[in-house]
């Protein structure tokens, strides 16, 4: 009976140890399309295997989610190699073995691999279009004092 009692403490201690998980980052910035490490640890400090990880990718600032990356369960080092598939706020999401509700959240930000090509396209045709209305109305004014 004294062994039962010795191993459903040591049970309930190692899920308690579990449900306080903390999800990390390599690097300091992450880019789409570039591999990054996650890891998991416990309260303790100690790795946890078999958490499963998913990116839940946002539209913008909205927080209606755009669509759901399967990232994977973390190996025995408790990691896990992610590669975001787009830039913009992702929300990383990590679920111990047999839960249904996540154990933590994480947002973070990807950013875009260079410079995408849109943005600058509307930068340049902003500029035209300001430096265009400067001249004409300058013109006009130059005109009209004669």
């Amino acid at each position: 009976m004294r062994d039962i009692r010795a191993l459903l403490i040591v049970v309930a201690l190692a899920g308690t140890a579990h449900a306080q998980s903390t999800l990390t980052l390599s690097g300091d910035q992450l880019v789409e399309g570039r591999e990054t490490i996650l890891s998991v640890v416990d309260a303790s400090g100690n790795p946890v295997a078999g958490i499963q990880i998913d990116a839940l990718y946002r539209e913008n600032a909205h927080p209606s989610i755009r669509h759901t990356q399967n990232v994977g369960k973390t190996e025995p080092d408790g990691t896990r190699t992610w590669v975001p598939d787009q830039a913009g706020v992702v929300v990383l999401r990590w679920t111990l073995p047999g839960a249904q509700e996540p154990a933590g959240t994480l947002e973070v930000a990807v950013r875009h691999d260079g410079i995408p090509g849109a943005g600058i396209a509307v930068a340049v045709i902003a500029g035209f279009l300001l430096l265009g209305g400067s001249l004409r109305f300058l013109l006009q004014m130059l005109s009209s004092d004669e």
